[in-house]
């Protein structure tokens, strides 16, 4: 009925196990130890359910860190899997209001969010065209990393109860990390021909959301850019066959664009202001959550302002692996 994992001497994975136990849920939890994590590598979940548990429908699921993406933003998270076996799910975990940030406890009687109480948080793991109507359910946040406001890695674990019944149950355990950023300064776009004029080279891996794996060109000859800059701000926008939009902030420390690397960057405008932030999106697709870094190459003004700047960037959405890279080379017309 409950599961848990449980590791013997000679194993090199978990066997997992089920028993009928306690009913209450302050008890489920001790069925989850937090061990679990000393024998995977790389980010995971596992989904298990009771027989007559109408979201998990008594199966068991794990999923790699290919198959599902995870972001959080303050005191809450989603996840999103599409699973290799055609399945996918949903799930939000939401903390009471009086936590500004994800953080490490257990937090019990939660309602299905959007419409639990804000001061006890909320949960929801719909899926496969599954749903409860109403449910009561725990969380348990056994490690969280959070660096320059930006989520690093979590582990937790769940209960859901549909329709608030003490004898059917989803359970979930959830580890994850955000992937090493391959952010350097060695990247350049693989453009056979480099223009003489303006261009913004656009290169994505496959499955990145934004880029959709594909590369872009755009110069003055095939799309209207734009070049606005303020402060520390630089924003772009690319108005062609396609369009797009990008801004770029240095640290709240500089008072325009000056020549360097900016690493461990979430999205502009809800970045760490003494990082910096940034954010690329277009033709209705950005990220909510995301990672990456921008570097000045070449930055030059005069009496009128901004006169000429290369910069060069890369982002990863939603803790994901897969890379949108950019060039941004501007000359201001004359």
């Amino acid at each position: 009925k409950d599961i848990y994992f449980k590791k013997a001497g000679n194993q090199t994975n978990y066997t997992i196990l089920k028993k009928l136990n306690d009913k209450n849920l302050a008890q489920e939890v001790n069925l989850l130890p937090t061990d679990y994590m000393t024998a995977v590598t790389g980010s995971f979940i596992y989904l298990g359910s009771t027989l007559n548990d109408y979201i998990g429908a008594g199966r068991e699921y794990f999923y790699s860190s290919e198959e599902f993406s995870l972001f959080g933003y303050k005191n809450r998270m989603n996840v999103k899997v599409s699973g290799y076996d055609n399945s996918d799910w949903d799930g939000d975990f939401v903390l009471p209001d009086s936590y500004r940030s994800l953080s490490v406890g257990l937090f019990s009687n939660l309602y299905r969010y959007p419409f639990s109480s804000s001061k006890l948080g909320g949960l929801s793991w719909t899926g496969n065209g599954r749903g409860c109507n109403t449910s009561k359910s725990w969380m348990r946040v056994d490690q969280v990393t959070i660096e320059n406001d930006a989520l690093r890695s979590i582990d937790y674990r769940f209960g859901q109860h549909c329709e608030q019944d003490p004898y059917s149950a989803l359970f979930g355990l959830v580890h994850w990390k955000s992937p090493r950023l391959n952010i350097g300064t060695k990247w350049q776009p693989t453009l056979t021909n480099i223009p003489n004029t303006s261009y913004i080279a656009i290169e994505s891996d496959k499955g990145d959301y934004v880029g959709g794996g594909k590369n872009y060109l755009f110069t003055d000859e095939n799309a209207n850019i734009k070049i606005e800059n303020t402060g520390n701000v630089l924003n772009v926008s690319v108005n062609g066959d396609t369009w797009w939009n990008g801004d770029f902030a240095l640290p709240d420390t500089k008072v325009k664009i000056e020549l360097g690397s900016f690493k461990n960057l979430i999205r502009y405008p809800f970045h760490n202001p003494r990082l910096g932030g940034l954010s690329w999106s277009g033709d209705g697709r950005g990220c909510n959550q995301l990672e990456g870094l921008f570097t000045v190459d070449h930055v030059k003004y005069d009496s009128s302002g901004l006169q000429s700047v290369d910069l060069r960037f890369e982002q990863h959405c939603e803790g994901n692996i897969p890379s949108l890279y950019g060039k941004i080379h501007w000359i201001r017309p004359n």
